[in-house]
């Protein structure tokens, strides 16, 4: 039994509703069944009961609501007087990200003498690890359509997120995909296309493509896609295969050193926010502000 399980039990019975919850909860609704089904069998007990419009607490959920409520105050209290260490370390969290490692081996090189921890993560975990003090960044790429969960999920944790750059979606393939060489693609082009994607716990495929090709004709089937959470994996497979990646752009330099393509989706453009989340009025560290400063340096060059 953990701290995230009397988040997710709390908020579910409060919105009484578990797709509500995940919203809030910013992850998704299978995920937060699957917590929730954890928690009632460590408990040896139902918390809710299903109904058509969505759950009600039982018995003994209302019995064990007080009790996580008490745990979860007690729990940020016990944050709130945490002393955050200034130890010449700089650990941070980034969903995963060719370009961040790209930028961080760099800065690595001038900036040796410190101690990291470079962690790629979904989003969930990098909120609770940044509000946690467990790292003192997080990097995160925020659909549009998502704005409004993500500011929730920041409020509950006392995030605050700074956005440095709007990003395009594009398409990667290799040379042996039959549309290598193409200028552009339609909405209506891309979802005649087989992907490989990176596993997260919140940006589903369809959720990165938006809401209008969800509900249109064109939506993409979920057998259309492989799901990785290795960056290696994805290399090999868009090098040998005729599947292509979905991703946001915001630097060239991602896959600079294999032959493939990037290929603009049209409609698609802007729909991605590249930013860090840390934690609200907390002094950031000199080291991270170097950081943040490298990041802020390779993105003005890419865009001036």
């Amino acid at each position: 039994m953990d701290l995230r399980q009397m988040e997710y039990f709390l908020v579910c019975a409060e919105k009484k509703n578990f797709s509500v919850a995940a919203e809030e909860l910013y992850t998704s609704q299978p995920h937060v069944s699957e917590v929730i089904r954890g928690l009632e069998k460590e408990l040896g007990c139902k918390l809710f009961t299903r109904t058509p419009r969505g759950v009600m607490l039982t018995e003994a959920g209302q019995r064990n609501y007080e009790y996580a409520l008490n745990i979860v105050k007690n729990a940020m209290l016990m944050q709130d007087g945490k002393a955050k260490p200034r130890e010449e370390t700089f650990h941070f969290y980034t969903n995963s990200s060719s370009n961040m490692a790209v930028l961080f081996a760099n800065f690595y090189k001038s900036h040796t003498q410190y101690h990291y921890k470079y962690i790629e993560a979904g989003v969930e975990e990098i909120l609770n690890r940044v509000s946690q003090h467990e790292a003192e960044l997080g990097f995160v790429f925020v659909p549009d359509n998502k704005n409004n969960a993500f500011r929730y999920a920041l409020e509950r944790k006392k995030l605050e997120f700074i956005p440095l750059v709007k990003s395009d979606m594009v398409v990667y393939v290799g040379k042996k995909n039959p549309i290598y060489g193409k200028k552009s693609l339609t909405m209506k082009e891309l979802s005649k296309l087989k992907f490989v994607q990176m596993t997260d716990d919140f940006f589903s495929f369809q959720e990165l493509l938006g809401e209008n090709l969800l509900h249109s004709r064109n939506s993409i089937q979920p057998d259309n896609v492989i799901e990785t959470n290795s960056n290696h994996a994805m290399i090999q497979i868009l090098n040998n295969t005729d599947l292509c990646n979905l991703c946001s752009y915001w630097l060239r330099d991602r896959y600079k050193y294999y032959d493939f393509q990037m290929i603009p989706v049209e409609g698609l453009e802007s729909k991605i926010t590249f930013g860090y989340v840390a934690n609200l009025d907390e002094e950031l560290s000199p080291l991270a502000k170097e950081f943040l400063a490298h990041i802020d340096t390779a993105i003005n060059a890419e865009y001036r």
